[in-house]
């Protein structure tokens, strides 16, 4: 159980803080304990009431700062497969977003770049949709590790590339 304080990845949604536990009543005059949640970035003037203990929804801890520099150590060591079929691809993506693993993330984001970087030399098989999801998986990447590196979202790109340069130095 989360306490109050906390910062959790909450889905789709990202970082939010946890503002309270509340008894009452939310679905089906079913009563339950739920987390009141406010976004951290995006839309942060709104409230959401979570169940606690919901299997259907999505809802972690964030990742340590430790952690967040062992993903960007392992970074460029990691390899990155594209699915081919487009159906498959999509249904992954779509999953990797839903689940909230920041190293499927980091796959995910170094897929398309590479596919991306290949249509640059003549593969042309990468869709908007692609990378509109890229740009969503690298959004909630950036948000979690903003939190534990105490820097803004924006920041965290340009820290990532410092650090993977230092390595590669």
């Amino acid at each position: 159980m989360f306490q109050i304080g906390d910062y959790i990845m909450y889905g789709k949604m990202g970082v939010c803080q946890i503002l309270g536990i509340d008894k009452g009543v939310l679905f089906d005059g079913v009563k339950m304990d739920y987390y009141v949640l406010q976004p951290v970035y995006k839309n942060n003037s709104s409230i959401i009431k979570a169940p606690v203990g919901s299997p259907k929804i999505h809802m972690r801890k964030l990742v340590s700062r430790q952690e967040v520099y062992s993903y960007i150590d392992a970074m460029p060591d990691m390899e990155s497969a594209w699915i081919v079929d487009d159906k498959a691809r999509f249904q992954q993506f779509n999953t990797i977003l839903s689940t909230g693993n920041c190293g499927d993330w980091i796959d995910l984001i170094r897929a398309v770049y590479f596919k991306k970087r290949d249509r640059k030399t003549g593969d042309k098989s990468i869709s908007p949709r692609d990378l509109e999801i890229s740009k969503e998986a690298k959004r909630l990447l950036h948000e979690e590790f903003s939190i534990p590196l105490a820097i803004t979202p924006e920041e965290v790109e340009e820290f990532i590339a410092s650090k993977v340069g230092d390595r590669e130095s």
